[in-house]
């Protein structure tokens, strides 16, 4: 019985690197099409199983999924140096190479949905989300709920573009007053409660709880912001359109200014803070 020699270890190498670019590619360069399938197959599962996880707002089991599928990439390299018999029918350069380019174009097509449909990532430029979102910070959006309820937070383009980064306080018909750095919505105070948590802003700034839309967040206020200063006449919120305030209320420029925003300019809602990986998880 005749026996086939193993894959020389500078072909494997070789499959090792096509491998990197395109999981399970490098397999189908030595033959081994239907193992690469299955590596190919394990890879995509998990980074659809991260994305799913971003969308049910899990950043545990969201960074589960990334490394899973980091750690079966690596897999699949591991094995591309696992020897094996040399296939007497090893495919074309022309047909692995086009197989590397439609598996980037799949990826590409991917990451095009993914970040234009469901999930992306924005930076926080500023401080007027804190002490919910910190300067730096990086978060993923859900751009599945594009008809926020009171109390998410939402990213939404200007007219000029730029994304920002706001808290819904009142939506479509709601009658919303500023009272210092009291909301009044239909006629009642939104319940605010003092903290003891540090402010991050200025020696005069408090940190309270304030509680809408059966969600309670922290919020940071001056001491002099109790006054006429702090005053907003009521104002009604169009059809079609949210009033949302910035968390850091005396450092934002929000619906208080500028005025409601329409829904259309919504990008999506606040999942929760992927990087710094000390503020990892934040909502």
């Amino acid at each position: 019985m005749s026996v086939v020699p193993p894959h020389p270890m500078r072909r494997r190498v070789l499959a090792m690197g096509i491998g990197f670019c395109a999981a399970g590619v490098g397999h189908y360069f030595l033959g081994a099409g239907k193992a690469g399938a299955v590596w190919a197959a394990s890879v995509i599962g998990a980074l659809f199983a991260a994305v799913a996880a971003v969308l049910l707002g899990l950043p545990i089991a969201a960074l589960v999924g990334v490394g899973l599928a980091l750690a079966v990439h690596v897999a699949t390299l591991i094995d591309l140096l696992r020897p094996r018999p040399a296939c007497s029918a090893s495919p074309a350069t022309s047909r692995v190479v086009a197989l590397v380019v439609l598996a980037f174009g799949l990826g590409e097509g991917f990451s095009t949905v993914v970040r234009g449909q469901l999930v992306e990532a924005f930076r926080i430029p500023g401080e007027s989300m804190s002490p919910t979102l910190e300067p730096g910070d990086e978060i993923l959006v859900s751009k599945l709920r594009r008809s926020p309820v009171r109390g998410d937070v939402v990213i939404f383009h200007t007219e000029d573009g730029e994304p920002y980064a706001k808290r819904v306080v009142a939506v479509a018909g709601d009658v919303v007053e500023m009272r210092g750095s009291a909301v009044w919505l239909n006629g009642q105070e939104l319940p605010q409660a003092s903290t003891a948590a540090p402010c991050p802003l200025d020696d005069r700034c408090r940190v309270l709880e304030e509680t809408s839309g059966g969600r309670t967040y922290r919020i940071a206020v001056t001491d002099g912001s109790s006054g006429s200063d702090g005053a907003m006449a009521e104002r009604e919120v169009p059809r079609g359109h949210l009033f949302v305030l910035g968390d850091a209320r005396d450092w934002s420029r929000d619906s208080r200014i500028y005025g409601a925003i329409p829904v259309d300019r919504v990008v999506g809602t606040l999942e929760f803070v992927w990087w710094p990986s000390a503020r990892f998880g934040a909502r």
